[in-house]
């Protein structure tokens, strides 16, 4: 559980950024008119893509919840299973980062 709520302190503190005013937006501005579109449009557009940003963190904080409570779940069932599969995956990643 320790986990999920690691998950939920680091969306929370994306989300608390998100509803901070931007400091590139103003640096922007003062750069060029090409930079001033951009972030015309990005002021434009800004509520509503606020808006739905939220949404979906909120969407995500729900399935990753439910995601690390199934996975502790199996793992308390089956933990040689769990560790036995992280062992294989760990050589299997292992490997193919020594052929690259």
């Amino acid at each position: 559980m320790a986990r999920s709520s690691h998950i939920h302190h680091e969306l929370a503190s994306l989300h608390a950024e998100l509803n901070k005013p931007s400091h590139a937006a103003t640096k922007t501005k003062s750069h060029s008119a090409k930079h001033n579109v951009k972030s015309d449009l990005v002021e434009e557009a800004d509520p509503s893509f606020t808006a739905d940003l939220e949404e979906q963190l909120k969407e995500l904080s729900k399935a990753l919840s439910e995601y690390t409570g199934s996975a502790e779940d199996f793992i308390a069932a089956h933990p040689l299973a769990s560790v036995l599969g992280a062992v294989v995956l760990g050589v299997t990643i292992g490997r193919m980062m020594e052929r690259a």
